[in-house]
């Protein structure tokens, strides 16, 4: 069960069960992100005028260095490192803050701390303490502050905040801003990820779209000129691998973009691949849709919810029938629920353990997930 590809004959079976008609049109999905903002406090408007020293420095304090032994590779972290990290910060600098608007050159990664250096409960492990989330290319940011070495920004993305590197983002004025995040025409990456030259464009990245060519659609990249201004690169990128537009929301559309993640390495805040949450949110912005990061804000926030506390084994897999695709929440997780065939209800997760450590397909009945599900949530 844990080696099914995308080549075998389950995934096309799940498929043909599914709905191929429209979930949600354009229109129905911009006010279900209305929704979703006045649910969580986890989507972020980067138009913010009144964001003072005080909410800066809460949000830099958020972050707390861990108090118990920690590794940075096989070397414990020592007492001068994170005294330096933490004095990196420059919070003696604050005044009052940028409010200076960006745009992302590359996928970076947002961290809690100004520093490259990992911080794990292990040595040589995978799961970064540092690491928040990552950031996509072309993602808007708020610079808020500026770390005392200057190779780090303190940044408000539309779903988080930390810290990125400072040669990872380019400064923009408001019509420049406008013209990459809010543009009339545009394409989204529908691949898992496309390549250019060094540059990793990943599900969901929206981009002004300025033509098309036999071979795809021509698209302006956020680049940098010979002054490290903000210059539009144009590029073309295959009709395969992008969408002129979000994709059609239907239930086998949510489900194809999926799959395209099987075997996909897990990877805490999507530092060298994809965790939990991380998946979900890329596979549903495809579509347009604006989810908050994390578990705990997805599972209050982006749907309707079918609550399973107290509900038994039984009860919770008849609550399930007719759902998928549906998000199975337990805590600290989230699953995308696929179906029933021959009485095996089959999901698709990245799985972070040991065992498992990728994207994979599996049957609620072969793990413990079935007894510790506490939420079906539908996006409809």
């Amino acid at each position: 069960m844990n080696n099914i590809s995308l080549e075998s004959s389950l995934p096309k079976t799940l498929l043909s069960n599914l709905n191929p008609e429209l979930i949600l049109n354009p229109a129905e999905i911009e006010n279900y992100n209305k929704q979703i903002k006045t649910k969580t406090p986890a989507i972020y408007d980067l138009n913010i005028v009144d964001f003072n020293s005080e909410k800066l420095l809460t949000y830099l304090n958020t972050y707390q260095m861990p108090k118990i032994k920690q590794y940075n590779g096989a070397k414990l972290l020592t007492d001068k490192e994170k005294a330096q990290i933490l004095a990196n910060r420059n919070l003696e600098a604050i005044i009052k803050p940028s409010l200076q608007k960006a745009l992302a050159l590359n996928h970076t990664n947002l961290r809690s701390f100004p520093t490259s250096l990992s911080s794990s409960d292990k040595p040589n492990s995978a799961f970064d303490n540092f690491q928040q989330t990552e950031i996509s290319l072309n993602t808007p940011l708020l610079v808020l502050h500026e770390s005392k070495d200057k190779e780090y920004y303190f940044v408000l993305s539309p779903i988080y905040y930390g810290w990125v590197k400072a040669e990872d983002i380019v400064f923009v004025d408001n019509s420049d801003y406008a013209y990459f995040i809010e543009p009339l025409s545009f394409g989204v990456i529908t691949a898992k990820e496309y390549k250019v030259g060094n540059l990793k464009l990943e599900m969901g990245v929206k981009l002004p779209a300025v033509g098309v060519t036999s071979k795809g659609y021509k698209v302006h990249l956020p680049s940098l000129d010979k002054n490290q201004k903000l210059s539009k690169k144009e590029i073309v990128i295959p009709f395969s691998q992008m969408s002129l537009g979000h994709l059609p929301y239907t239930a086998q559309n949510v489900v194809k973009q999926a799959f395209k993640y099987l075997d996909e390495p897990y990877s805490w805040g999507g530092k060298n691949g994809i965790d939990c949450s991380g998946f979900i949110w890329h596979i549903y912005r495809s579509f347009g849709f604006l989810f908050p990061r994390d578990t705990g804000e997805q599972n209050s926030s982006v749907g309707q919810i079918i609550n399973l506390t107290g509900k038994d084994n039984t009860e919770k897999l008849q609550l399930m029938q007719g759902t998928e695709p549906a998000l199975l929440y337990q805590k600290g997780h989230v699953l995308l629920y696929l179906g029933n065939i021959n009485n095996n209800y089959y999901v698709i997760n990245a799985a972070g353990n040991i065992a498992k450590n990728k994207v994979m397909i599996e049957t609620l009945s072969d793990s413990n997930y079935l007894a510790n599900l506490n939420k079906i949530v539908l996006v409809k």
